[in-house]
């Protein structure tokens, strides 16, 4: 008798102790928000939740790499707007040269203006971006990841936007601006309308490169659209795997409470009775 009563005391210790566990976990879930407070409460799930916070990683470092794309695309867009603006006007310039009209005086005027516009087109070639490092480098342009295997050049290479064949843009208008020079009406003529066509080729070789900038300002914000649906995807499945359902974990905790309060009582009268049985 007394053999089975202890072994009845255990049995009850032992499953009253797992009622214990079962609230105490059900509290700790409720209070930190977290249905899962280490890996084996759940090895699947925790799993699944490891990989989750590692994409989510990925995805952060990837929009911050489109973002900063997209400030330095903007940029070299800008530069490029302001080289496109002063090469229309270089042009404008030039084509009022050729009238009969126009003295030497006039195209030597034209010239200086022209040589001017050289030497700024010289300087926005150097230009710096916000990270301090040339807008326009050299060697090949920049890519970025912004994706698993997916890069972006925000940017081009100095050589692509400033050349036209192996000669910088700045060079091809101080060519024309000497042609303005010449003194032989003859030679400057012929001098003349190939400089008009160059200046034609640069002006339409920028505008080449901005709309390349273009495709490549679409890719970028196309990637920060999937990226943050990508957050949005990532967030809320984690979520869903790992938060607590508040309502669900207190009605829950409210069960296990009472059904541990009932085992407590039942024992306590199952004790008292075993006791009495012992002590007669």
């Amino acid at each position: 008798m007394t053999a089975l009563s202890g072994m009845r005391f255990n049995l009850e210790t032992g499953r009253q102790q797992a009622l214990a566990r079962a609230v105490a976990t059900t509290q700790v879930q409720i209070s930190s928000g977290k249905r899962i407070d280490r890996a084996s409460d759940d090895p699947a799930t925790a799993a699944r939740i490891s990989q989750l916070t590692r994409s989510a990683g990925n995805v952060e470092s990837w929009s911050e790499n489109a973002a900063l794309a997209r400030t330095l695309s903007s940029e070299a867009e800008a530069i490029l707007g302001q080289v496109s603006e002063r090469l229309v006007q270089a042009k404008s310039l030039y084509v009022s040269a050729g009238s009969g009209s126009m003295s030497a005086a006039d195209r030597a005027m034209i010239a200086t203006e022209m040589r001017t516009i050289a030497t700024e087109i010289e300087g926005m070639a150097a230009a710096r971006n916000s990270l301090d490092q040339p807008a326009f480098g050299a060697g090949g342009a920049v890519e970025i990841p912004i994706g698993d295997g997916q890069m972006v050049r925000p940017a081009p290479d100095a050589d692509t936007a400033f050349k036209v064949g192996a000669v910088a843009l700045s060079d091809w208008l101080r060519t024309a601006a000497d042609a303005l020079g010449i003194t032989d009406p003859a030679v400057r003529a012929v001098q003349y309308g190939q400089s008009l066509g160059h200046l034609d080729n640069l002006v339409t070789h920028v505008a080449d490169v901005r709309a390349e900038l273009g495709v490549q300002g679409r890719s970028i914000e196309a990637a920060l659209d999937r990226l943050a649906d990508a957050k949005i995807n990532i967030s809320a499945e984690r979520s869903a795997l790992e938060d607590t359902d508040i309502g669900e974990a207190v009605a829950r905790l409210n069960s296990q409470q009472l059904t541990l309060e009932a085992a407590q009582a039942a024992f306590a009268r199952i004790s008292r009775t075993t006791l009495f049985d012992i002590l007669t």
